[in-house]
């Protein structure tokens, strides 16, 4: 039995310490001063106008109208797709290992090789065939361009 009053006396409220233990249950948090406040609704008033302005600069660019000439996009596509090559055959197509540099060569030459890839026409050939029939005919006629008007060296 005097374990039990012991037990029950330990702490102040019949509880063992564990308030003195473990600290306040709850820590009450002063509010924000109001410098912070001022600088937090700045920056949220910052934020949501660099939003804004965002929301609109996209409807804008994309309101843009088409270029005239369909051969600009085209030749600008083409420099896109050329960095593909660039794994194999080197930045700008001028990297010079077992695997020829492209840059340089007659465009003609090259599109007809492109072509020939497409259709499965080179023997040897492993990665150029699969590579190739994911391109359209023009799109393979840009690269060729791209290639041809870049120096070899």
């Amino acid at each position: 039995m005097s374990w039990v009053v012991y037990l029950l006396t330990f702490g102040k409220d019949g509880i063992p310490s564990w308030g003195k233990v473990a600290g306040p249950a709850i820590r009450v948090r002063r509010p924000w001063p109001p410098k912070t406040i001022s600088l937090m609704k700045q920056i949220l008033l910052t934020a949501g106008v660099l939003a804004v302005a965002a929301l609109f600069a996209g409807v804008l660019v994309q309101s843009a109208p088409e270029p005239e000439s369909g051969e600009v996009v085209l030749a600008d596509r083409a420099a896109v797709i050329a960095q593909s090559c660039a794994a194999c055959h080197g930045t700008e197509g001028r990297l010079v290992t077992a695997i020829p540099p492209i840059a340089g060569r007659p465009e003609a030459v090259l599109h007809a090789q492109l072509v020939a890839f497409k259709k499965d026409q080179m023997p040897g050939a492993t990665v150029m065939p699969r590579l190739a029939k994911g391109f359209t005919d023009e799109e393979l006629a840009a690269l060729a361009r791209y290639f041809s008007e870049l120096p070899p060296e």
